[in-house]
This record gives C-alpha cells, sequence and structure tokens, in this order.
C-alpha cells in the first residue's frame, strides 16, 4: 500500500529542521517511512538532516535535494530565513 505525508520546518538548524518535519509525519500516523524526499534551501546541511532522519528511522531510504530558495508542500510554502 502506497500512502504519502508531507511536513515543513522554516527552523534554521538541519537538525532542529529535521526532527520537527519528522515528528509531523509521525503526528499524522506514518510512524515508519520506507521511503522520504527531502527538499531544503541551500542554507542546510543535507548530511545533518540525513543524519537525524536515519536516527529516527533505521533502514530509511532518503532522497534529498536542494533549492536556492526552499520547497512547497500541500500544507504551505517553506521558505528560508529572510528570503
Amino acid at each position: 500500500m502506497f500512502r504519502a505525508e508531507s511536513a515543513y520546518s522554516n527552523h534554521p538548524a538541519a537538525d532542529m529542521a529535521a526532527a520537527d518535519c519528522a515528528a509531523q509525519i509521525e503526528r499524522a500516523g506514518l510512524a515508519t517511512p520506507d521511503f522520504v524526499i527531502v527538499h531544503a534551501n541551500c542554507a542546510i546541511s543535507l548530511e545533518a538532516v540525513g543524519r537525524v532522519l536515519r536516527e529516527r528511522w533505521r533502514g530509511v531510504r532518503l532522497h534529498a535535494a536542494t533549492s536556492c530558495l526552499g520547497g512547497m508542500t500541500d500544507a504551505a510554502l517553506a521558505m528560508a530565513p529572510n528570503a
């Protein structure tokens, strides 16, 4: 069965933003995702995001990419601080 959830954070610290998004996904009822797609502004360390998500969800497969400003979800536009 396929299920998708989205989350966003405007927190400037990569580890806090990743933890915030993971908590949102878990609150939506998806406790252990198999695959996570991450989009972040280029000031966010994808290494730090990946570390937090892999610690929280062992074995999760990640796809990560950056943009110059941020990303968009079904709930909101997540912009870089001061953008």
